[in-house]
């Protein structure tokens, strides 16, 4: 019997200062963190709201010290918990080169005595608005974190893998970058390797467009369906498709014979190969990546087909993209503690909770 539920959300990871007397409308998926003492109070949108307040801050990398990360962090919190008092486990998908800092080891996943007094500083007091930016009332998220861990994303979303797996090729496609590993029976051997993400495909659309005075942010916001508006007056769409589909195919051509090589023959052994992340959701992704493996003779399945293929409690309502969160939640297991799964990325923030019953 299944004793507890699991929810999960994802929002742009968009980061935009704004003026607490200056009004703006939230969507369910924004949050405006209030900042400072009363006297010295500062907002800051946090998600798809961001987008429309004018050029927002995307890019950031998983350190404490990276003050956009913490605020996405602290919307993602709200954005599961609400306001009230909360007492949780929490888990915060963090990059490889950055868990050492946290953890004191590379193999290690739970928060040194150090950090953990560091995040309970950072978010034991959430204060923030929700709807609408000039609401007189300033709710609060009060927060005490009993345990903390963090884990790198390719190891979460291995986690995420079907037990039913016995062996496959893990592909995680995401903004920041794409990575790869290879999974037996659950295990990655801690072994994985990073190459660029969609973020350089982007680039590179960009600038092949900016004779047509389309911006990277005009390309990046539209990205998903292909189609910019450009800078100029007249704000007519452009539609990109055929130039994201070449760059795309360009990217993973060029990318996947470095991440392969590095298991030599071994890579030939697996047969199929799961696409996790956010490329796994986008067709032009796919599609490359099935041309690149088609004379290899290797199935291309994404991870949340192989969840409804494999079912199972713990992965229930999983998506390609949440699933670094859903595996994270794996880490944190050992108490029936409400546990919150945080991945903060530059692209989309991703959060999952698991309260028990």
């Amino acid at each position: 019997m299944q004793n507890f539920s699991t929810t999960s959300g994802m929002t742009q990871s968009l980061v935009k200062a704004n003026l607490l007397g200056a009004r703006k409308m939230l969507d369910e998926n924004s949050v405006m963190i209030v900042e400072g003492e009363n006297n010295s109070r500062r907002g800051f949108i946090v998600g798809e709201a961001a987008l429309s307040a004018g050029e927002a801050s995307r890019e950031f990398g998983t350190r404490f010290t990276n003050e956009n990360w913490v605020r996405t962090i602290a919307a993602r919190l709200v954005l599961e918990l609400g306001a009230g008092s909360h007492k949780i486990n929490l888990a915060l998908v963090v990059n490889s080169d950055t868990i050492v800092e946290f953890t004191g080891d590379e193999f290690e996943n739970n928060a040194t005595p150090e950090t953990l007094e560091r995040a309970r500083a950072l978010f034991s007091n959430i204060f923030f608005r929700t709807h609408d930016t000039r609401m007189l009332d300033i709710k609060q998220c009060h927060i005490e974190i009993e345990k903390l861990v963090f884990v790198t994303e390719i190891d979460a979303v291995t986690k995420s893998i079907p037990n039913e797996v016995v062996k496959a090729v893990l592909l995680q496609s995401g903004f920041g970058d794409t990575q790869l590993t290879c999974i037996t029976k659950g295990d990655n051997q801690g072994l994985s390797f990073r190459k660029a993400g969609m973020d350089a495909a982007i680039r590179t659309v960009a600038n092949s467009l900016k004779h047509e005075n389309i911006t990277k942010t005009a390309v990046l916001n539209g990205w998903k369906e292909a189609v910019a508006v450009d800078s100029g007056l007249s704000s007519a769409p452009y539609d990109f498709s055929d130039e994201k589909r070449s760059v795309i195919k360009d990217h993973f051509d060029a990318i996947l014979p470095e991440l392969t090589q590095e298991y030599g023959d071994d890579f030939r052994h697996f047969s199929g190969v799961v696409i996790s992340g956010g490329g796994a959701n986008d067709k032009d992704v796919v599609d490359a990546v099935c041309n690149y493996f088609s004379n290899q003779q290797k199935e291309i399945v994404s991870i949340a087909e192989l969840c409804e293929v494999f079912p199972s409690v713990e992965n229930d309502g999983l998506q390609n993209s949440t699933a670094a969160v859903y595996g994270a939640l794996k880490f944190i297991q050992d108490s029936n503690q409400t546990i919150v799964a945080i991945d903060a990325g530059n692209g989309w923030s991703k959060s999952a909770m698991r309260k028990y019953k």
